[in-house]
């Protein structure tokens, strides 16, 4: 709505002060702009008698302006264009449009592109963009620019109501900078083939309408040879180019002859330098190797045996590939018999021969080298192996030899799994005979003899191999020992008896020569140390059970159901045995005497070919026991009698003789100390330091409960030790001792020394000293020679104290001559007592009494020793 006003008081004629009119502002009503386009029609009407009149917009002509967004374009890039011109905001309230042309020179190629105005009324005019390549877009308006490198991109525009109004601008293209890949055909060439060259360089498609060229060099550094090579591109935009260059391998090197000089070994090498980037390189190489030539193969024998190797021979000139290095090849040796293959890499004999080997040999065996590919190919005798070449580079070109694998004779060896088997005791061979692993791919057998010669037994024993190729053979299960008088021939079992032989035999089924034989020996697992007889009475029989035990007193599996015991001979008693030989079952033989009574036993028991003597005191009361030390080689038996019920059933009674003392390494110099000292003392000597034979008497008797050694005793035992008296001339065996002064003697273990226990007493009829104790240790005998004179007695111990915690007994007069007379008196001259040594004796002791019998007072006695002429006095203190 327009206000006019009258132009004079009376005029009839009203105006308006004018309207601005605008293509690109107002567009609201009421806001005093006219919004008006190039063309549009403005209508001004009155409407109190509806005059109107009509003018048109015309155009106000403006220079339109243009502009690429970057200054450069490189291929593979997006070009935008942006056009500045008012006169082309045709219609106010929408984005108009406009043209732009834009061409290449190199890329010959020409794409319109359509502007839109930024805003309805900017006069602004861009877009997003069109694609630009050096690769793609050869046709016309199919929305690619193709251009070049270096090449000038157009955009012009021409403004289409404005005849005079247009404009353009230009951008050049920039190179692409992209690596390059050059690469040669092969990695190796022989001297009669071509090079075929491939470079990638996409920077180098310059000209999209062009197939263009690059240059390569091609040497040879050690002919010195170079080529320049000349490659095309594959198309017009691929950016790969290729070219050709032969080789040839006589004449000289001759720079841009064509053709490039090279020597078998040597290295070639492709360049490339990009002419527009010297910075970027490329380079391949590849190596001159011989013209195929056909290959042969030896071997260093035709047949091989264990210790042999296996030394293989390739000529292969063509794989000298290196002129001045030595190189190797390979070859596989195969065994169909084993499934065996080995891969052997042979070392050309020296540079550029040509010839290649295994100087030190492929290592044949039928025990090793199972695994394939271990390094060691085994093989059985007779076995056929085959070695075969290939050429790498020519796979038509192979070679294959064969050879033979034969036995090689043995040794064996044989032996018994123990050198001694115990009664029941799997009995095992074993067998090392390399020669006998005929088949590597599974145990193989062997069969050995084993005999008992004694007996008459022969048993055959299949020994199996303890691995596929070990040639070690044993028996898994073996036979048992059977202690019998009886042979079972092939039955599975050898019958023999204690001490007796086994031999065990095997004779190589290949080598006659080959004969192996070993031997054992049938004894207890445990040696036989004590022979422990309980004696219980019944009603009118007492039954006996005999234990045989080792030194810790434990029973011996060995014997049950296995050994017979037999009673040889018994003396005392007036029964008799119902039955001489009995089986160890649970441990015990059972023997039973009949009769119940008061005597002293002494029997002889036979175990295989070994006897052991034991005693037993029968007792119409309670029963008593007798242990016995086995009868050693070359010592005594030492012997303990003990009422049964002094010790509870867990308790284990051992008697150890020397031997068995020898465990223990401290007491062997103890007791020899103790024996030195003892020698000391005139007319006294261990039995064990006496003897020509070494008869060792020294004994120690123990009694284990729960583990502990028990060494003080609540009653008083008995222990007995035998001496050698076979003539029964009442002296020592080999010694000058007699037997009427031997005495058992105890081992002081802190001081090592011997204190003589009192009241032994001799029996010369069953030649054993005998002593009651109430302590256990280690015990011996000793005593002297027979005395002529009075010059060495000893009296001892002097002071006497029967009643002190020192426990005297016996006043001992030592060194005495047969029939010498001992009178004690008083200090007064009154006689006490008297006595005479025995003949045979050296001895006599007084035991503290009167003639009476009744005990004498504490003081000093005098005591008178006559022998014959001589006659010696001294004095002896009594303390109560």
């Amino acid at each position: 709505m327009v206000t006019l006003t009258e132009d004079g008081l009376s005029s009839p004629r009203f105006v308006s002060k004018g309207i601005f009119l605008s293509d690109t502002r107002g567009s609201g009503p009421g806001d005093g702009i006219l919004t008006a386009g190039f063309g549009d029609s403005i209508v001004a009407r009155y409407d109190t008698d509806a005059s109107l009149d009509t003018v048109f917009v015309s155009e106000v002509p403006s220079t339109g302006t243009i502009a690429i967004a970057t200054p450069l374009t490189a291929p593979d890039s997006v070009l935008v264009v942006t056009v500045v011109d008012s006169d082309m905001n045709r219609a106010p309230f929408v984005g108009d449009t406009l043209n732009v042309i834009l061409t290449s020179l190199l890329g010959a190629d020409t794409e319109t592109v359509v502007l839109t105005e930024t805003a309805d009324s900017s006069g602004q005019f861009t877009f997003a963009g069109i694609a630009v390549s050096d690769t793609r877009g050869g046709t016309a308006e199919d929305g690619i620019l193709l251009i070049g490198i270096g090449d000038t991109v157009r955009a012009l525009y021409a403004d289409p109501y404005g005849v005079a109004d247009s404009a353009e601008t230009s951008v050049p293209t920039v190179r692409r900078a992209t690596p390059s890949l050059l690469l040669l055909n092969q990695a190796t060439y022989t001297p009669s083939e071509t090079v075929s060259i491939t470079l990638s360089d996409p920077d180098r498609n310059r000209r999209p309408r062009l197939a263009e060229t690059v240059t390569v060099i091609l040497r040879d550094p050690t002919t010195t040879d170079s080529e320049t090579v000349l490659l095309t591109e594959t198309g017009e935009t691929s950016g790969i180019f290729t070219g050709l260059l032969p080789l040839i391998k006589v004449g000289l090197p001759t720079n841009g002859d064509g053709n490039l000089l090279v020597q078998v070994g040597d290295e070639i090498r492709a360049e490339y330098t990009d002419a527009y980037d010297g910075s970027e390189t490329a380079l391949d190489t590849a190596t001159i190797v011989p013209d195929p030539t056909p290959s042969a193969i030896s071997l260093n024998a035709e047949t091989y045996v264990v210790a042999d190797r296996l030394v293989i021979t390739v000529i292969d000139l063509d794989q000298n590939l290196l002129a001045l290095a030595v190189e190797t090849v390979a070859v596989t040796v195969f065994v169909p018999g084993t499934g065996d293959t080995e891969t052997v890499v042979l070392t050309e004999t020296a540079a550029a021969t040509g010839g290649f080997t295994n100087a030190a040999g492929l290592r044949l065996s039928d025990t090793r080298g199972a695994n394939l590919e271990d390094g060691i190919l085994m093989i059985g005798a007779g076995d056929t192996f085959s070695v075969t070449y290939r050429d790498p580079d020519a796979p038509s070109d192979s070679a294959t030899v064969a050879g033979t694998f034969v036995m090689t004779f043995s040794t064996s060896a044989l032996s018994f799994e123990k050198a001694i088997y115990a009664p029941g005791d799997s009995v095992v061979a074993v067998l090392t005979d390399p020669n006998a692993n005929v088949d590597p791919r599974s145990p193989d057998t062997v069969s050995v003899t084993i005999i008992d010669a004694a007996r008459g037994d022969t048993e055959t024993v299949e020994l199996t191999e303890t691995t596929d190729t070990s040639g070690v053979f044993r028996n898994v299960v073996g036979l048992s020992f059977e202690v019998s008088d009886t042979p079972g021939v092939e039955d599975g079992v050898i019958q023999a008896r204690l001490g007796e032989t086994l031999t065990v035999t095997y004779r190589d089924l290949f080598d006659a020569a080959d004969l192996a034989l070993d031997t054992a020996v049938l004894e207890l697992s445990s040696p036989i140390a004590l022979l422990h007889v309980d004696a219980t009475p019944f009603t009118d029989t007492t039954l006996f059970l005999v234990t045989f035990l080792d030194r810790f007193g434990d029973t011996i599996p060995d014997l049950e159901l296995l050994v017979p015991v037999r009673l040889l001979s018994f003396t005392g008693g007036t029964g008799d045995f119902t039955s001489r030989s009995e089986t160890i079952v649970s441990g015990f033989a059972r023997f039973v005497y009949n009769k119940v009574e008061d005597a002293e036993l002494r029997m002889v028991f036979e175990v295989s070919a070994e006897t052991f003597v034991a005693g037993v005191i029968l007792s119409t009361g309670a029963d008593s026991r007798l242990l016995v030390a086995n009868q050693p080689e070359n010592g005594t038996i030492g012997m303990l009698i003990a009422p049964a019920s002094l010790f509870p059933d867990t308790a284990k009674i051992t008697v150890e003789n020397f031997n068995a003392l020898s465990d223990t390494p401290a007491l062997p110099p103890l007791i020899a100390i103790a024996n030195n000292e003892l020698g000391d003392v005139r007319n006294l000597t261990s039995l064990s330091t006496a003897t020509n034979e070494q008869v060792r008497s020294e004994h120690q008797f123990l009694v284990r409960i729960g583990g502990q050694e028990q060494h003080s005793l609540k009653r008083s035992i008995e222990v007995r030790i035998t001496y050698p008296d076979a003539d029964q001339d009442g002296i020592v065996d080999g010694t000058k001792i007699r037997e009427q002064n031997l005495q058992i003697y105890r081992l002081d273990e802190d001081l090592g020394r011997w204190n003589v226990e009192p009241g032994s007493v001799v029996d010369p009829v069953n030649n054993w000293v005998t002593v009651e104790v109430d302590h256990l240790t280690i015990f011996s005998i000793a005593g002297g020679a027979a005395v002529n004179d009075l010059n060495s007695v000893t009296v001892y111990p002097n002071p006497f104290e029967p009643n002190s915690a020192a426990g005297h007994q016996y006043v001992t007069f030592a060194n005495l001559p047969s029939g010498t007379r001992v009178r004690i008196y008083t200090g007064d001259g009154r006689l006490v007592d008297e006595a005479f040594v025995a003949a045979g004796a050296n001895t006599v002791r007084w035991d503290g009494r009167n003639a009476a019998g009744r005990a004498v007072a504490s003081g000093v006695y005098v005591y008178v020793l006559e022998n014959g002429a001589e006659r010696r006095v001294g004095k002896l203190v009594v303390i109560r």
